[in-house]
């Protein structure tokens, strides 16, 4: 052909920005949305949540997404659906909202309006989070009223890595990459002058939930997975408290993402949600770059008292009682965390790496040892020294 038309042709190279890969934790607790149920319940939060998807496919064609629920005993992925539940879906099993499933010779029909990526995705995701809230009876929350966030933050850290991974694999034989492949996803993200590499990935967490103490250990571990993969792990909380979660906050400030706490309106009506979503969360690592971004500590800190310095709550959790200490005990070679009441104090042994603690003088009442008094002087005038013998005076007539 090149010798008929004389055209000269070269094949197409990627170019523009790398995909962004979006993982939402929805937090899924069943109590926390019981408490909320006067000011936004959990089908339109998962409504606004499709809507945030949407735009976030919007932007690129590359783009993907997944959705994992942090529930009360474990956590389950709602989009993409297991294996076994994507073949119903393909079905036409799952009913639509309007409770009608449908259908054509098996396969299922999308509304002709609604462009087909968006309908997928709708689709699979509130046909599994109805499967999930059917399956969910009493027993299971009797069990547990927190929710699963580490377990889930950990999933979509696995699904993150392998992703890439395979991201990785696919475009390291294209013949004229405009940009470079090689993990971790980005070179620096402070420097906006440092090449963007591989797939850019980050999680969002809708939490609703109060406190995770008891989760600390493995919810910082993955705090400290993300930093190491520079996955920033951004933050929306609906706590039902005035006080949010202090680990979060932690974990936003670690990975350099947003952390931003919905004010709750007094009286309790109806709030929403989007703009905050499209405001704060939208935007992706290449986006960000160009933006000037709020930081966990900016959105966390009180415009009359607090700086944005200390705004962030990094307060503990005691390894022994899973209990939020602020003055505690911290063991020298595994760096475990203890409260007061824990054996550590008597026995002087870490209960998590068995190594014997010195801890000195710790407990002892410190010796008061009584001040010497002081000799009072004697009057002017008296013709006394301080020992109270009699100053000689001189003699009559002379000086």
């Amino acid at each position: 052909m090149n010798a008929i038309d004389g055209t000269e042709r070269q094949e197409a190279s990627s170019e523009g920005p790398p995909p962004a890969l979006l993982v939402i934790i929805l937090d899924t607790n069943s109590y926390a949305w019981t408490v909320l149920r006067e000011t936004i319940t959990l089908l339109d939060a998962a409504a606004n949540l499709q809507i945030f998807i949407n735009g976030h496919l919007a932007f690129s064609h590359a783009n993907e997404v997944a959705v994992i629920a942090s529930h009360n005993d474990r956590a389950v992925w709602l989009y993409p659906a297991p294996a076994g539940t994507q073949k119903n879906i393909s079905n036409g099993a799952f009913p639509k909202h309007d409770g009608d499933a449908s259908m054509s010779n098996g396969n299922a029909v999308y509304d002709s309006n609604k462009y087909k990526p968006f309908a997928q995705v709708e689709e699979e995701f509130m046909a599994s989070l109805r499967s999930l809230m059917a399956m969910t009876d009493a027993s299971s929350l009797e069990s547990r009223t927190s929710t699963m966030m580490a377990g889930a933050l950990s999933t979509a850290l696995c699904y993150i890595s392998k992703k890439s991974e395979a991201y990785n694999a696919t475009r390291s034989t294209d013949p004229n990459p405009s940009y470079t492949y090689d993990a971790p996803p980005t070179a620096d993200p402070n420097d906006p002058n440092s090449p963007l590499t591989g797939l850019q990935s980050r999680i969002f967490i809708f939490s609703v939930s109060t406190s995770l103490a008891e989760q600390y250990i493995p919810l910082m571990n993955g705090i400290f997975a993300a930093q190491r993969l520079r996955v920033p792990i951004d933050v929306l909380s609906l706590n039902p408290s005035d006080s949010p979660s202090a680990f979060l906050q932690q974990a936003a400030d670690a990975t350099n993402g947003i952390f931003y706490a919905q004010p709750r309106p007094k009286p309790p009506t109806p709030i929403a949600l989007l703009p905050t979503l499209f405001t704060l969360f939208i935007h992706d690592q290449t986006a960000r770059r160009a933006l000037y971004m709020p930081t966990a500590a900016a959105t966390s800190a009180s415009s009359s008292s607090s700086t944005a310095s200390t705004a962030i709550n990094f307060q503990a959790a005691c390894f022994c009682h899973r209990r939020t200490v602020t003055i505690g005990y911290v063991c020298s070679i595994c760096l475990s965390i203890f409260c007061e009441e824990c054996g550590v104090v008597r026995d002087g042994v870490c209960l998590t790496c068995g190594t014997r603690l010195r801890l000195g003088r710790y407990g002892r009442e410190p010796k008061v040892v009584a001040g010497r008094k002081k000799k009072r002087r004697g009057g002017e005038g008296d013709g006394t020294t301080a020992s109270g013998s009699r100053t000689p005076l001189g003699t009559p007539g002379l000086g």
